[in-house]
């Protein structure tokens, strides 16, 4: 059973208790951040390149919210992580997550790469899917120039 955060206070000012949580997968396993809280959970997909540390100032900024991010395969922490690192993998990886989290009322956020991973999700509409927040993302079949 996977463990569960919480919501501290430091001085006068409340901050997410980050619980690191490492998920099986199909092909090995990863690690991501957990922030319990209220409401539905805010699921932070990085840009290609990036890492789930792109989020942390966004998430400072939510204090007390249920939140989720980790790099993605290929990335950072999860650099070793073996393939497919294409973007149905990726949202297969986000599925699995939320799955073994057992997360309810899922808005995925995405960046970049991210975005495009959120909007595979929208397609495939997965029953915990609550909304998509689709930062700066490339449409899919758009060309620029």
């Amino acid at each position: 059973m996977l463990a569960t955060g919480s919501v501290r206070s430091v001085g006068s000012m409340k901050t997410n208790a980050s619980q690191a949580r490492t998920v099986p997968l199909v092909d090995g396993s990863i690690t991501v951040q957990h922030h319990a809280g209220d409401g539905s959970t805010s699921l932070f997909l990085h840009y290609w390149g990036g890492s789930a540390a792109t989020w942390q100032p966004v998430q400072d900024r939510l204090v007390g919210r249920s939140m989720v991010a980790w790099d993605q395969r290929g990335w950072g922490a999860q650099a070793g992580l073996v393939g497919p690192y294409g973007l149905e993998a990726l949202a297969d990886d986000v599925e699995t997550v939320v799955s073994r989290l057992a997360l309810r009322d899922v808005v995925v956020v995405g960046h970049s790469q991210g975005g495009k991973v959120a909007q595979i999700l929208g397609r495939r509409r997965p029953v915990w899917l609550q909304g998509l927040v689709l930062v700066a993302p490339l449409l899919r079949g758009h060309r620029s120039g």
